[in-house]
């Protein structure tokens, strides 16, 4: 199993941090690599946005001559992060009284079609999807909450999913639940 949202700071992890877990998780990051076709050198990237750009531009350029591909990508980008600020759980923020539930109008569709303005750049970018099962009317803000939590770093856990449904269910006992 594959998670986001547990790189040095993501929202999995501080969960896990605030529900008093995070030490006992037993878990690797899961790094992209690619290759130079002409030099057959492999580069390891990084978690994080500036290495999303970065790995998305150079396999897309060549693919698309005459794209911007990094301008289009990077303003995809700030729209998604844009997105997860509408929802405070997401980053462990404290609601206030006037909270009103994120617009969910927007389809992960139209957030593409609006961002990109290249059909075969779109369809890169809808790779996200997969994530949440594909729908063209799924709710924007959810393809950006797990776009960035893929985005921001993705891991796997050494012994199986089920270590980590056991420490969440040893919390859940130990407060009444």
């Amino acid at each position: 199993h594959v998670f986001g949202g547990m790189g040095t700071d993501g929202q999995v992890r501080r969960i896990c941090r605030h529900l008093g877990i995070e030490d006992r998780l037993e878990t690797e990051p899961c790094y992209d690599t690619i290759m130079d076709a002409e030099s057959g050198r492999r580069v390891t990237l990084p978690f994080g946005r500036n290495a999303c750009t970065y790995k998305w531009s150079r396999s897309l350029e060549s693919m698309l001559p005459g794209v911007d591909v990094s301008r289009e990508i990077d303003g995809y980008l700030d729209k998604l992060y844009d997105l997860t600020q509408q929802e405070p759980l997401y980053s462990l923020r404290q609601t206030t009284d006037d909270y009103t539930l994120p617009d969910t109008s927007l389809t992960a569709k139209k957030l593409i079609e609006d961002s990109i303005s290249n059909p075969l750049l779109r369809t890169a970018m809808a790779y996200l999807s997969i994530f949440y099962g594909g729908r063209e009317d799924s709710p924007a803000l959810l393809h950006a909450l797990i776009g960035c939590a893929h985005i921001n770093g993705t891991y796997t856990f050494r012994n199986g999913s089920i270590g980590f449904a056991n420490l969440l269910a040893e919390v859940v006992t130990a407060n009444g639940g």
